[in-house]
């Protein structure tokens, strides 16, 4: 405990001009993060407020990094105020933890003076995430639809084998007959298309040679947030 207490005590602190560039770097690189954040962003689980609160958050541990120095009282002192806050924010995506970690990370680099790790860490990260993002990594090769048809009682075969054309896999998941008509059906199925081909190219064939009153499709894209 000695030499744990002799350590912190031969921390300096830091000077006027370095807590200045400490702020102004942690504001640059969470400014930086967030930007790539808007850039790789997926789904509906998006929030203007979270993308401000990664800014400030960043600023704000550089802050209280500084602030510690090498001050154990003042440290325990923050936990304690710190412990009275409660957090009752859901956060959807993963991802979004990630990055507001990665923020936190760049404010104690900067507030304890290591600017050359938070520079190397923040464009580390940005490569990272910018990879990631346009090389699609994590994207299944094949996408996978669930189709709901309403047609007539005798186009089930039809249907399956006009699917079997442009899909890889094709399960039959329902047959409804329970509609206003006794001689409509409700057709589900799960697909996945092969590789190169769309959606809209299979819905147009399906309406072009069967009578159908209704098509409607499910997404099940790897990037969208239930």
């Amino acid at each position: 405990m000695e030499n744990l207490l002799s350590n912190f005590n031969d921390l300096t602190p830091l000077s006027f001009v370095q807590v200045i560039t400490a702020i102004i770097l942690s504001i640059l690189y969470s400014f930086i993060i967030a930007k790539v954040y808007l850039l790789v962003h997926r789904g509906y689980s998006y929030s203007k407020s979270y993308l401000h609160t990664m800014i400030m958050v960043s600023v704000t541990v550089a802050l209280i990094m500084v602030i510690i120095g090498s001050e154990i009282a003042r440290a325990f002192a923050l936990v304690g105020a710190m412990s009275i806050i409660r957090f009752r924010n859901p956060v959807k995506d993963p991802r979004d933890v990630a990055f507001l970690f990665v923020t936190i990370a760049i404010g104690m680099a900067c507030g304890v003076g290591f600017y050359m790790y938070a520079t190397v860490f923040t464009f580390t990260i940005v490569i990272l995430m910018l990879c990631m993002h346009y090389y699609n990594f994590g994207d299944l090769p094949n996408k996978s639809y669930v189709i709901k048809l309403v047609s007539p009682s005798n186009q089930k075969d039809e249907i399956l084998r006009v699917c079997q054309k442009f899909c890889s896999s094709v399960n039959l998941l329902s047959i409804d007959f329970s509609g206003e008509e006794p001689t409509k059906e409700t057709i589900v199925l799960e697909i996945e298309l092969f590789k190169g081909d769309s959606y809209n190219k299979l819905v147009t064939t399906l309406q072009g040679q069967l009578a159908l009153d209704h098509i409607s499709l499910l997404a099940g894209e790897s990037d969208i947030n239930a």
